[in-house]
């Protein structure tokens, strides 16, 4: 190989590259690379950006591009505590009873006083309202109410009173009423009035066989019952169950006993009846019909003293039919095959 001022021609070409003119070149080289990675450069030397795309948009689930729909109209917010008409709906139906509770009785040999309580609306309907009379054994009722206070304060022992409150409820024992006042004072009955909020007029006078009181009186104490006023829910549970126990004599009932029925609500009552001396008797029927799952409650109160004879007085047992259907009327509850003391009227 032939040398020229001594060098080879690959190292001839090396020196080459490291003198000003290689530089340049390999300088261009690396401009045009760059132009490459960066973008494209135009007739004037320039550079040319490629302007980079928009993402791809990605449709969603339920993007149609229809119109967003308006929200649903609220559901009306139906009255607190009411399952069937509301209170204002019900004042023609308590009229209407008003007018069938005085057809029925027309020209009743006798005297009588009817309210009934709708606890849910805080109503109370009643005719001869004002007329007071002696309540008879329904007045236990005030008795054993005492009595239950006086187990909730731990002053006496529930099973020490049981068997007789089981007595008065089931058979109306005038025995076993008086065996539970020897548990409690004259002064606790008189409680019991002033906290149910009573009329003037009611007293009891030391004992259930001595009270009188009218038909909105003794439904007031009912209601204190059930609305946990006059006893704690506990204690109010207990004697609502045990209401359930009557059993009046066939012929006696104003309202009827544990055998009645309707679908949906609890019943339970204590009956009153004198009918010892002969006429005037005395007969009262008084007690609830709660909804089962519901905050339906109403309290029926009859009160009557009759000069009537005959124990079975149609007259005077047209009033219950007449009280379960209204209560149907306003709850929407379809009305029991049988009503109870009939007959049933047309």
């Amino acid at each position: 190989m032939r040398l020229v001022d001594g060098l080879s021609p690959a190292r001839r070409a090396a020196r080459a590259l490291s003198r000003p003119a290689g530089f340049v070149a390999v300088f261009l080289l690396a401009v045009a690379l760059t132009a490459l990675a960066c973008g494209d450069i135009n007739d004037d030397g320039a550079e040319v950006r490629t302007p980079t795309p928009p993402p791809a948009e990605t449709e969603r689930p339920g993007d149609d591009h229809e119109p967003t729909p308006p929200p649903p109209e609220p559901t009306p917010t139906p009255e607190p505590g009411v399952t069937g008409l509301s209170c204002d709906e019900r004042e023609p139906h308590r009229s209407l009873l008003v007018n069938d509770v005085n057809e029925a009785l027309q020209g009743y040999n006798g005297d009588w006083g009817f309210a009934l309580y709708d606890l849910n609306c805080d109503h109370m309907t009643a005719i001869n309202g004002d007329y007071i009379q002696y309540t008879a054994s329904t007045s236990k009722i005030i008795t054993i109410i005492a009595v239950m206070r006086a187990v909730e304060a731990g002053d006496v022992d529930l099973e020490a009173v049981e068997p007789h409150i089981d007595e008065v409820f089931e058979w109306s024992s005038d025995h076993d009423a008086n065996v539970l006042e020897e548990f409690i004072d004259p002064a606790d009955l008189d409680a019991v009035l002033a906290d149910a909020g009573v009329s003037s007029q009611a007293y009891i006078d030391g004992s259930w066989n001595q009270a009188h009181m009218t038909a909105p009186d003794m439904a007031r104490i009912w209601a204190g019952i059930i609305r946990g006023e006059l006893l704690t829910e506990e204690s109010a549970r207990y004697l609502m169950d045990k209401t359930g126990l009557a059993e009046i004599p066939d012929g006696l009932e104003t309202f009827p006993d544990a055998r009645f029925e309707m679908d949906g609500f609890q019943y339970g009552q204590k009956a009153g009846y004198y009918v010892i001396d002969g006429i005037p008797y005395f007969m009262v029927g008084a007690g609830f019909l709660a909804e089962d799952d519901g905050p339906e409650t109403f309290i029926p109160v009859f009160i009557l003293r009759t000069e009537n004879p005959e124990f079975l007085d149609p007259q005077r047992r047209e009033v219950w039919p007449l009280v379960v259907e209204h209560v149907a009327e306003v709850t929407g509850t379809e009305m029991p095959a049988d009503p109870g003391p009939g007959p049933w009227p047309e």
